[in-house]
């Protein structure tokens, strides 16, 4: 007999959290959905409902150097469990946009995901413009509108593994190196060209520390300089910092993952979003 969502995810997941029955994505969200408590719930609720639509397009998301396009994967489990936990709830989501340089991987994505993304753009820099050659239609089409855009810019110049790392440490600043182009253009112009309203962002933890250029003189952290653009540009931005292994998956990889809002005072986001960081450092890991 299939079991439901809700009796999957109400087993207990401390001696079979890897068993591969479990560890769909919407019965993950689920898992941590069950934990919420009766005020986060209404909550969740409200949001929802204000999100449901039955325009066929609904939230339409965007994403720019998300790898295998996990971005949109994610977000569609996710209100697929919404969904099915509140009977007045119906998101719909709508994969907008991929953009991705490397050749082999973007056609990966093309054939995974062709289905669930509208247009594949490859280098980050055509959000500069209004439109953009679409390597899945094959034509120049104009870049989507979209609510969400989730960006994983790229990592290479912060990482601590890289030798010549000082080269790179006020890369945000100056839009060097590969980290600072896919910032400059993949995160903070995608956001005005694309006009999104919620962003997400992750990066190596080392995005939120002074990086020591090569005169040894530290640099001002990548967050700081994210949270000084977007401001400019309507959105408060916070972040915080999470391991892997506090979302049942079975490593230890520690980033910061940050998200912006659209036309919220400061001060009232970034009270919310450290209410969130502290419910997800206890035993409901949701936010």
């Amino acid at each position: 007999k299939q079991k439901t969502a809700y009796e999957i995810v109400s087993r207990d997941w401390s001696s079979d959290v890897c068993s591969s029955d479990l560890m769909d994505l919407k019965s993950i969200a689920h898992y941590f959905i069950d934990r919420l408590s009766c005020v986060e719930l209404e909550i969740l609720e409200k949001i929802a409902v204000g999100l449901s639509s039955d325009d066929s397009e609904g939230v339409r998301v965007g994403t720019t150097c998300s790898g295998i396009e996990s971005g949109i994967m994610v977000t569609k489990a996710l209100f697929a469990a919404i969904n099915e936990r509140f009977s007045r709830s119906n998101v719909r989501v709508y994969g907008a946009f991929a953009a991705e340089i490397n050749p082999e991987k973007r056609q990966f994505i093309i054939d995974a995901h062709g289905e669930d993304v509208q247009h594949v753009f490859g280098d980050v820099s055509c959000f500069a413009g209004e439109t953009a050659y679409c390597y899945k239609t094959r034509a120049y089409v104009g870049i989507p509108k979209v609510f969400l855009k989730v960006s994983g810019t790229s990592c290479v110049n912060l990482s601590r593994e890289r030798s010549d790392r000082a080269d790179f440490a006020d890369c945000y600043s100056e839009g060097k190196g590969e980290s600072g182009h896919t910032y400059k253009f993949g995160y903070k112009k995608a956001i005005q060209t694309t006009g999104a309203q919620v962003t997400v962002y992750e990066n190596v933890l080392d995005s939120s520390y002074a990086l020591k250029d090569c005169d040894g003189v530290a640099q001002q952290p990548a967050t700081e300089i994210i949270a000084q653009d977007l401001q400019e540009h309507g959105h408060a931005f916070e972040f915080s910092k999470y391991c892997s292994s506090g979302f049942l998956l079975p490593q230890r990889r520690s980033r910061v993952w940050g998200s912006s809002c659209q036309d919220e005072s400061p001060s009232e986001y970034g009270l919310q979003m450290r209410m969130s960081m502290l419910r997800m450092q206890g035993s409901m890991k949701f936010q």
